[in-house]
């Protein structure tokens, strides 16, 4: 007779023809229905501190999958890097990432590239079977307002921070260099400054590309005011704020120039900065 044998995505139990051997019973509850559980609804916990948590191993058919649940749950504080590595399988989880400490939990097939879950949130992830482990559903790269003292999970803050580019790989793809310095390594890559002093964003222009940002202050510049208009006054608070004058000539135009000193926030292209 036919062996029994394993499906090639879960890798429930397939019973051979003509196999059923009055074993089929318990075979069945554990390794097809509990299997069927798991991928619907089962959820597989990890306690992590970092390194290599390979759940890869003997893939569908071989035998079942060792991540054939619907939720992983990781938690513990990490003293390094994390890295998962789960099948090159189409499957999809919702994945919470528990973890503590200043370190990445990062997911990859044996041979494909990693991908961020961020602390402190639940992602649903996809592989496609070709190497790629994808979040689904979040707009890496985008700035958020945000209403909270502290950016929330999931999200760094645009202060100009330097990350590494292999613990962020979704966020290097989606900005790349755009806002790097030139103190940055190789390995590097910087998200936007937007604490430093107070800067607001506006939108890229032809002559204003993405990255590029303001000085923090207003430049001079000059009003044409005819003097023959009485009714045109300037009432002046602050005492930083100066206006000089001379007449224009026979058309009477008289011109004044103004500064205004810093402090009252500076203007940056948008960019974005979620993980």
């Amino acid at each position: 007779m036919p062996a029994d044998t394993f499906s090639s995505v879960l890798g429930w139990l397939q019973m051979g023809t003509g196999n059923d051997n009055n074993t089929w019973g318990v075979n069945h509850n554990s390794q097809v229905s509990q299997i069927f559980e798991n991928a619907i609804a089962g959820q597989l916990s990890q306690v992590v501190t970092g390194g290599t948590l390979d759940l890869s191993g003997s893939p569908p058919p071989a035998g079942p999958s060792q991540v054939a649940y619907a939720i992983l749950n990781f938690s513990g504080t990490l003293t390094s890097n994390q890295t998962v590595v789960v099948p090159n399988l189409t499957n999809r989880w919702i994945v919470f990432n528990g973890t503590s400490g200043a370190f990445q939990l990062l997911m990859k097939t044996p041979s494909g590239a990693a991908a961020n879950m961020p602390q402190g949130m639940t992602s649903e992830v996809w592989c496609d079977g070709a190497n790629n482990i994808r979040r689904i559903g979040q707009r890496t790269g985008m700035i958020e307002a945000y209403g909270g003292s502290s950016a929330p999970a999931g999200t760094l803050a645009c202060d100009g921070g330097v990350y590494t580019r292999t613990d962020f790989p979704e966020l290097f793809t989606s900005i790349g260099t755009t806002w790097n310095t030139g103190g940055e390594s190789v390995l590097q890559f910087r998200v936007p400054q937007l604490q430093d002093t107070g800067r607001f964003l506006r939108s890229k222009s032809a002559s204003l590309l993405v990255g590029s940002s303001q000085a923090n202050a207003f430049a001079s510049h000059s009003h044409g005011v005819n003097i023959s208009d009485p009714g045109h006054g300037h009432g002046v608070s602050d005492p930083g704020h100066n206006h000089s004058g001379n007449t224009g000539g026979a058309d009477h135009d008289l011109t004044h120039t103004h500064s205004v000193p810093s402090g009252g926030g500076s203007q940056l292209v948008q960019s974005g900065s979620t993980q």
